[in-house]
């Protein structure tokens, strides 16, 4: 192999290692809430096992926009506790297969809302961390907005 053949391949092997290909991640199963439609689900949290699982945002988008997100609590893919937030309005409290539990209970509604801004201020440090400084906003304001609603 001539000087310059090996030049051009440590050339190649160097760049390979600046610019590595990237890897799909598995993606992570989530149960669709209820009413939730046709939208399109997108995971922000942690998954484990290929389940969403944890503190975070589930966000449906339909036509690449955000139609309804959840703050929250995931277990075995599946909301649990947290707060949906609809066209119309939120839903928060305790969650069962998607289906939000009724309670009267005004302390369990704002662990809900507490919950559910924790999640939107971890969704803000991770997209801050990333460099992604419009959506850490976007997640830091909702966190505010989230944390209000029980006032």
């Amino acid at each position: 192999m001539g000087v310059l053949a090996r030049v051009n391949a440590l050339a190649l092997l160097v760049l390979a290692l600046a610019c590595p290909v990237p890897t799909q991640a598995a993606p992570c199963r989530v149960e669709r809430p209820v009413d939730w439609g046709t939208a399109s689900l997108r995971w922000e949290g942690a998954c484990v096992k290929g389940q969403a699982q944890g503190r975070g945002v589930l966000r449906g988008l339909q036509d690449g926009k955000l139609q309804r997100a959840f703050y929250g609590c995931m277990a075995g893919g599946h909301v649990v506790f947290g707060v949906l937030e609809l066209p119309g309005g939120f839903k928060a409290g305790e969650f069962h297969h998607g289906q939000l539990r009724n309670s009267d209970d005004r302390a369990l509604l704002m662990r809900a809302f507490d919950e559910a801004s924790a999640a939107a201020r971890d969704a803000a440090a991770r997209y801050r961390k990333a460099g992604n400084a419009a959506s850490a906003r976007y997640y830091q304001d909702k966190a505010k907005q989230l944390a209000e609603q029980m006032d």
